[in-house]
């Protein structure tokens, strides 16, 4: 359709927002600029393609003399297409003459427009995680920052009103600890974490972590506290596990869950609790109806680099976390 920069194509979507639902319908209008010359479109069409796409690390080892060797390591993109669609907008006229002399300057001019989208994932499919559930552990063995193991006469136990939620909604638990032996609790840490496995990567994002209040340093033999924590209403890939590709097969498996951190005693001796929970797009929650009185803001970030938060790190306290609830 073009001969060097002589021709642009622009491609202007009906709204500034790029994600989409799996269900829903792209539209837009397709601008053809003919910068110099008299060209001729024969033909305008999108491809709408579905990529899967993510990173390794591979080891590349390189020999710098006849003696002495060197690795480097460097980035290996991978990219496995899984769907793909053609839709032509301006169809070429059929005719039987065909000019031969203009092949030679006949090119194809392309534009690539990059979008987000997320799978419908209904909580009412999964029924069990709409329950009360309570998770419960006892004579938890703690770990120190040298890996060393000390078991104490501790039980943990959490019990949630559900675990599938949507972005917006407060999820609301109870936390009961019994410490007979009154170890020194300093404080537990609330992380909320997103696991990823795509194809051969996997990494653990963690989306926010806070400190639960009221729970510093304290040595009762039984602790019990009723905290609510706010998921952020803004664009969060939902739990979701897919299997495909075209010519290569990729899994793709998204989950979440919930990590609490107690730290005790002065050794900085720490014990991780993992609960998994899911993360749908709908039902909307009635967000009017959800009590909002001291609850926990957990904030999302996308900019966040996918490693662990490094348990020597304070999080933001409680009360400047407090301050951003809407």
């Amino acid at each position: 359709m073009g001969n060097g920069n002589s021709s642009a194509i622009t491609i202007n979507l009906d709204r500034n927002n790029l994600l989409y639902f799996s269900d829903e319908t792209v539209s837009g209008t397709i601008d053809l600029n003919i910068r110099q010359g008299k060209l001729k479109a024969d033909e305008i069409y999108i491809i709408l393609m579905g990529e899967i796409g993510y990173t390794t690390m591979p080891v590349f080892s390189h020999s710098n003399s006849g003696f002495l060797a060197r690795s480097s390591v460097k980035p290996k993109y991978h990219h496995i297409p899984f769907y793909s669609a053609k839709v032509i907008i301006v169809r070429p006229v059929r005719q039987k003459k065909l000019i031969f002399d203009k092949l030679w300057y006949e090119t194809i001019t392309k534009v690539t427009k990059y979008l987000t989208i997320y799978p419908r994932v209904n909580l009412l499919q999964y029924p069990q995680y709409l329950l009360p559930t309570t998770f419960e552990k006892q004579n938890i063995t703690f770990r120190t920052i040298m890996r060393i193991q000390y078991q104490k006469d501790i039980t943990f136990k959490a019990t949630f009103n559900k675990l599938g939620y949507v972005p917006g909604e407060i999820i609301q638990f109870i936390l009961e600890m019994e410490n007979p032996r009154r170890v020194l609790i300093k404080r537990i840490d609330l992380s909320m974490v997103q696991t990823c496995e795509i194809g051969r990567a996997a990494y653990s994002l963690p989306i926010s972590r806070t400190i639960l209040p009221k729970i510093r340093n304290l040595k009762g033999q039984q602790i019990r506290q009723k905290f609510s924590i706010e998921i952020p209403l803004v664009p969060i890939p939902p739990s979701y596990q897919f299997r495909g590709g075209i010519r290569k097969i990729a899994v793709v498996n998204i989950c979440y869950m919930f990590q609490f951190t107690v730290k005790v005693e002065e050794r900085c001796i720490c014990y991780d609790v993992h609960i998994p929970i899911i993360l749908g797009t709908e039902p909307n929650p009635d967000l009017s109806q959800q009590p909002t009185s001291n609850s926990i803001s957990i904030s999302y970030s996308s900019d966040i680099e996918p490693t662990m938060f490094s348990a020597d790190d304070p999080p933001p306290s409680y009360d400047s976390v407090v301050q951003n609830i809407r």
